[in-house]
């Protein structure tokens, strides 16, 4: 019997529309595995770190070491641990055939498209954006205050010169290694096949619920936007480690500061560098659009048959992502009642 022509462009547009919901249903299905397996390394990782800080605070109390400066070297030497379950992952990656680059990046700004020059003013206005990430910090810190809640918890107070420098070497050598390596690195290198965008957003979401607390929760998402689109823009982790090693650098170094010279010389150097770098960041990015124009700042576009909003909600849907979702708000609970 022979098929009317209403009846065939029916049964075609019908088709059409079946193949693109299959399409977003296989999209949303890869992205929730995708999250699943991001979240799940992100707290065997964390796992594994507080495994050895466990054993190490065991055996620094047995020969009563656990004071001073040893404990915060240990303490140093433990976190680096935290890259231990991703490099086991990226070890089983290479064996199944998947290229090393997909995690830890090298490119040069010739092979993305950018000069020299254009890359140096997209770094200085990505620093400027994460040092400007603070300000909605503060006012986080106000609500705290107002509702008569807990702050952060503050990393304990060394006065001697070894223990300023370990300090130092933690968080401007070992944080930035390891953090950026699992979330800039693999984490990211997860994600991506879902989209660059989709990407950044959710490991900037895992970056935020790793830190387990409300005010470093929006610190850590806001820098964690940032040094997401960089390592996706250059192709290279190495510019992230170095914008993150920066920022905790000259935020640690408010400690050597408020010991040498007092807590005015020191709050008076972090609004002094917290200036600097935002203004320095702002007329980077100008010069950045009006010498090389905004091409210098796009991500490559690939299209999606399901929008973004629902590859990224699919953080609710996953086993690791409620995993993850769950670590961060008990801890942030704890950590407004004072708890930790």
């Amino acid at each position: 019997m022979p098929i009317s022509p209403q009846t065939e462009q029916k049964l075609l547009a019908f088709l059409e529309r079946e193949e693109h919901r299959e399409a977003r249903r296989v999209e949303r299905k890869g992205a929730r595995r995708a999250v699943g397996r991001a979240s799940l390394l992100i707290f065997a990782a964390l796992l594994c770190m507080q495994c050895f800080s466990v054993l190490m605070q065991i055996l620094l109390l047995r020969f009563g070491a656990y004071t001073g400066d040893l404990a915060t070297a240990w303490g140093c030497a433990v976190y680096l641990t935290l890259a231990l379950v991703p490099l086991f992952y990226v070890y089983a990656a290479r064996r199944s055939g998947q290229p090393l680059g997909i995690f830890l990046p090298q490119s040069r700004p010739k092979a993305v498209g950018l000069s020299g020059l254009a890359a140096g003013l997209l770094l200085l206005a990505a620093f400027g954006a994460i040092l400007a990430a603070n300000f909605p910090v503060d006012l986080v810190s106000r609500l705290l205050d107002w509702f008569r809640l807990s702050h952060t918890p503050s990393m304990p107070e060394v006065q001697t010169g070894w223990g300023l420098a370990f300090g130092l070497v933690y968080s401007a050598l070992a944080a930035p290694l390891t953090e950026e390596f699992l979330f800039r690195g693999v984490v990211l290198g997860v994600l991506r096949p879902y989209g660059d965008g989709f990407a950044i957003v959710v490991s900037a979401v895992l970056f935020g619920l790793y830190h387990g607390n409300v005010e470093q929760f929006v610190f850590a998402f806001l820098v964690g936007l940032v040094l997401s689109y960089v390592r996706v823009r250059t192709d290279n982790l190495w510019w992230c480690v170095l914008l993150h090693g920066a920022n905790n650098f000259l935020a640690t170094f408010y400690t050597t500061v408020a010991t040498l010279w007092g807590g005015a010389a020191a709050s008076l150097y972090v609004d002094a560098y917290t200036f600097f770098f935002v203004a320095l960041g702002i007329v980077a990015l100008f010069l950045c659009l009006r010498w090389f124009g905004t091409k210098t700042l796009q991500l490559v576009h690939i299209s999606f048959e399901s929008p973004l909003s629902q590859r990224c909600a699919q953080i609710f849907c996953s086993l690791g992502g409620w995993v993850m979702l769950l670590y961060g708000g008990i801890s942030s609970a704890f950590a407004l009642g004072g708890i930790v």
